[in-house]
């Protein structure tokens, strides 16, 4: 299998600084059932519809209604400055179809380890099923929702090591003493538990200030890597052809990625079946409208199609995953 590698140092900026992502919309079944667990077991609240995030403008979300869900749903933290991070719509028809295309998972940003402690031991107290992992760069969990949407929760800690592309074509990853690991190994609950005081409340919201990436099912790495690398811009950070995953970073500096895709479910994989839950689409937020100009242009220029929207672009890529591209007002 040929080795993986890493093109971030290598890469053409095309996405300037200030560029971040924006709200993840999600669509679910059930609009109580959904509140109960974004709000009571994840620890999520609801803000403010918000336009800067994309969502209600230019028909972009017309759909929800349509469906019998009613309003987005917004949610977004205590540590988010009344920004949605994530906007559910509810009324799918059926919960997340396995083996299609969309969305892996989104991941909120973690700032703190005993944030991190506390959430898990939140979760486990519920017994709610989650797995938490230790990637080496990063320390987190993962989760379903009740539809099968994916989530993340992380926390970034590069100081332990980074990930050392093999010629097997396997992700692993290397601790600053030079010891390999797999990066997939269990988090110590021990130690990570050891963050908590006696008297810290478990049920408070969830503190998370921002989407810290989006993994994305695709039915091929190499295309749709090469769609968000030239077209879109995002910088490549590792591609292992062996692992089938690439993924990238709007962060030279960063080992932790932005944007990552994976073919695990399978090559040629399908779009879900409309109308079932999944991802709706996810936001990139630029600082200006000359980067929104200088991207439609490299679409235009392939052929590629995608529709203006209010201070930006609506595009699906190979996959029929969607992006909305806005400007940070």
């Amino acid at each position: 299998m040929p080795a993986a590698h890493s093109a971030t140092t290598d890469a053409v900026r095309l996405l300037p600084e200030g560029t971040r992502l924006g709200a993840v919309s999600l669509a679910v079944t059930d609009r109580e059932r959904t509140l109960r667990f974004w709000t009571g077991v994840l620890g999520l609240v609801e803000v403010g519809g918000d336009s800067r995030n994309g969502a209600d403008r230019d028909g972009v979300d017309a759909g929800a209604v349509a469906h019998g869900g009613g309003d987005p749903i917004y949610l977004g933290s205590v540590a988010s400055g009344g920004r949605p991070l994530v906007v559910l719509h509810p009324g799918a028809a059926a919960p997340v179809v396995a083996r299609r295309t969309g969305l892996y998972h989104v991941a909120l940003h973690i700032p703190t380890r005993k944030e991190l402690a506390r959430v898990i031991a939140r979760l486990f107290t519920l017994r709610y099923s989650n797995s938490p992992t230790d990637h080496l760069v990063s320390e987190t969990t993962y989760l379903d929702d009740l539809d099968g949407n994916g989530i993340e929760l992380t926390l970034e800690t590069p100081d332990r090591g980074d990930f050392l592309p093999e010629p097997i074509g396997q992700m692993m990853a290397r601790t600053k003493d030079g010891e390999l690991r797999s990066g997939r190994d269990p988090v110590d609950l021990d130690s990570l538990f050891a963050e908590l005081d006696q008297g810290d409340d478990l049920s408070a919201p969830l503190v998370t200030d921002r989407v810290h990436h989006v993994h994305l099912h695709v039915g091929d790495i190499e295309r749709d890597g090469a769609f968000y690398r030239d077209l879109i811009g995002f910088p490549q950070q590792l591609y292992v052809p062996g692992f089938q995953m690439i993924d990238f970073s709007l962060s030279a500096d960063t080992v932790v990625h932005t944007l990552a895709l994976n073919a695990w479910s399978g090559p040629g994989a399908k779009p879900a079946p409309p109308g079932t839950a999944g991802l709706r689409y996810f936001t990139l937020e630029v600082p200006d409208q000359a980067t929104v100009d200088a991207m439609a242009g490299r679409l235009a220029t392939s052929g590629w199609p995608f529709e203006r929207v209010t201070g930006g672009l609506r595009v699906a890529d190979p996959s029929a995953n969607v992006l909305v591209v806005r400007v940070i007002e």
